[in-house]
């Protein structure tokens, strides 16, 4: 296959990775709430989810690592997630909606890394630069947003008396199998390696006191930030914005990401990978604490532009840094190890703390102190040591 064609079949997997997770992250939490269920019997269902993610990615990095072929386990992850999202509908308590988000999760957490692995893997083949293809995911999470919009509550599509979110589940379910017929469309990555090689490299990152230093300062910082993900759209409803509109917010922060994306390689060059991640939890810092204040829409959607820190620098400078520090050969172990350990460690600390924050003082005062508890990971960052960036813009042959 030559190097545009991959590039563009990269692409659009990742548009098709993250359209239906644009519909979970906006509208499950809204769903929930509207069920009836309390802020902390939220944050339990999103500690559950990042609990899975704990579990989950580690198990199917293995699978993946070892698999003949990796596309097939991300090809059935999609199809499972897809099938089982849909029940949350019928969810009528807070037990029946756990045993659904445990196992909706389970086949969901793993995704990203484990796309993001197979990326890198493909990259020197495809030629170009990990941030510009990783944007097409960005793009696809605006884009669905946007379109969803229009038929829910407040949309000029949406049915009389809308504010229905059935719809949002649907969707999810249909475009997980065309991402999972799409992912058997790219081409097959290296063979398997040695169990004893395996183990042998995962002592190794373990060993190493800068890889540990790092998982602690994204860990708190993902602990921190889990408060935006968990009740932004919850924080919205309470300021009157319509159903239709939250999508635009959150497409605001995503489009500020996409921006960064396009100059991302460059900047990681020019700061160093510290320093862009340093920059990006002190973003997501300032982000929570403006929103603890009792601004004005419009001055929220403003603040939505931090997110280009808040997401798009911490994302590439911990990717950068896991791809620095872990063997190719172990590269979706690596990137689902990351995961389960600041994204499902993290998120289950994260949503059980924003949950009781705001059950007890409010969302702001939540947001307020999970933004001090992200500018403390941004100083952390002081201590850890730089990394060589590598070859982040491969050159086709």
């Amino acid at each position: 296959m030559k190097p545009g064609a991959l590039r563009v079949r990269l692409q659009i997997h990742y548009l098709l990775l993250f359209a239906p997770f644009a519909i979970a992250t906006t509208y499950q939490n809204l769903h929930f709430k509207r069920c009836g269920f309390t802020e902390s019997e939220i944050g339990t269902l999103n500690a559950l989810a990042a609990l899975l993610a704990v579990l989950s990615p580690p198990l199917w990095g293995m699978v993946t690592d070892r698999a003949g072929d990796k596309r097939i386990p991300l090809a059935l992850l999609f199809l499972a997630s897809g099938a089982t999202y849909p029940l949350f509908l019928l969810a009528d308590s807070l037990g029946s909606a756990l045993l659904i988000q445990a196992v909706f999760n389970f086949s969901f957490a793993p995704c990203i890394p484990l796309t993001d692995a197979i990326a890198l893997e493909l990259l020197p083949r495809a030629g170009g630069d990990y941030g510009r293809i990783r944007l097409w995911g960005s793009l696809g999470f605006i884009v669905t947003l946007l379109v969803s919009g229009l038929f829910l509550g407040g949309g000029p599509l949406a049915p009389k008396g809308g504010g229905d979110l059935v719809a949002t589940f649907v969707a999810f379910g249909i475009v997980r199998v065309l991402g999972a017929a799409w992912v058997l469309s790219l081409p097959r990555g290296e063979a398997p390696q040695a169990v004893a090689t395996y183990r042998g490299d995962l002592g190794a990152l373990f060993r190493d006191r800068g890889f540990l230093l790092f998982l602690a300062a994204t860990f708190l910082c993902n602990t921190a930030l889990r408060s935006y993900y968990v009740f932004l759209s919850i924080y919205l409803d309470g300021l009157g914005v319509s159903d239709s509109m939250k999508g635009v917010f959150w497409s605001l922060g995503v489009a500020a990401e996409v921006v960064f994306m396009v100059f991302a390689w460059r900047l990681v060059q020019r700061m160093g990978v510290c320093g862009m991640l340093m920059l990006g939890m002190a973003g997501g810092a300032l982000r929570l604490i403006l929103f603890s204040l009792s601004l004005p829409v419009g001055a929220v959607a403003l603040a939505q532009g931090l997110h280009a820190l808040a997401f798009g620098a911490t994302h590439i400078a911990s990717l950068t840094f896991i791809n620095a520090s872990v063997p190719e050969r172990f590269r979706a172990s690596g990137q689902t190890l990351h995961a389960a350990i600041v994204g499902g460690l993290g998120g289950v600390l994260g949503s059980r703390l924003a949950g009781d924050l705001a059950q007890a003082w409010g969302i702001p005062a939540a947001f307020r102190a999970c933004g001090l508890l992200a500018g403390v990971a941004a100083l952390l960052v002081v201590l850890l040591p730089e990394r060589q960036t590598g070859t982040g813009e491969e050159k086709s042959g």
